[in-house]
Parts: C-alpha cells; structure tokens; sequence
C-alpha cells in the first residue's frame, strides 16, 4: 500500500472515531469549563453501562474490544494503539486519574492517533478512565 493511501485511510479511520465522538457531544456551559463533576463511586460502576460508552465513543474501534490494542482503525496507525494491559507502555500514567486526563487532553497534545476527548460529558470520561483500568488487570 502507498504512502499515500495509508495516510489518507488513517485520515478516513481517525475522522470516523472523531465524528462517532461528536455524536456523544453536550453542549458546555458559558466560559467553556465543565460543571459536571459527579465521579462514579466504587459502588456505583455499571460495567455494562462502561462498555457501552466504550463503544459508542469509539475507543474499541482503535484500542479493541478488550484493549489490547488491536481494533480495525488501530491496525493503520503508528504508534499503534495503547494494549491496556501492557502497563509500561502508558506514556501518561495508569491510574484512574491519569487515564482520565488522557481521555480529556489526549497524548502529545493530540499529535498522535489519541485525541482528546473533551466533547464527551465528564462524567462519562471518569467511567471510561475507570473501564480502561478494570481492563489493566
């Protein structure tokens, strides 16, 4: 495959993930800041309600199913994709928080395949950081 057609996929496949993302997008309040700071408590973590947003926010298009790195959109990018499981490969960290913050600003500022993901409620992005570590172990 040329050149050519491999960057114009990964521009069709990270367009793809961005526009599934959109989908997902509230609108922010005046100033642009958040006020959605309700974290999920140990006890209320729905894991089915995880996956789900996992998937409609397109993570296991490039990250798989069980984050392994390994989803159809990861395959054309390079540096592939996080493995989850791989814990020293975390450029950001492997907690919770860290993860978190990943999800928010993206790695490099968004110069690799993993961007932030602002759009998608906070709430939300606390879940999928939470998911992400469940899927360390």
């Amino acid at each position: 495959m040329s050149t050519f057609k491999k960057i114009s996929m990964f521009g069709l496949l990270l367009g793809l993930s961005l526009a599934l993302g959109m989908v997902h997008c509230k609108k922010k309040p005046a100033g642009g800041k958040s006020t959605d700071k309700t974290a999920p408590k140990a006890a209320d973590f729905d894991v089915a309600k995880a996956k789900k947003l996992y998937t409609t926010n397109g993570c296991q298009t490039c990250h798989g199913d069980t984050g392994m790195g390994d989803g159809a959109a990861g395959k054309s990018l390079n540096p592939k994709p996080r493995n989850f499981k791989d814990l020293k490969g975390y450029k950001q960290g492997t907690s919770e928080n860290d993860v978190f913050k990943t999800l928010t600003d993206g790695v490099d500022g968004g110069k690799t395949g993993m961007v932030g993901y602002k759009h998608v409620p906070e709430a939300d992005r606390r879940i999928l950081a939470k998911y992400v570590v469940s899927l360390q172990k």
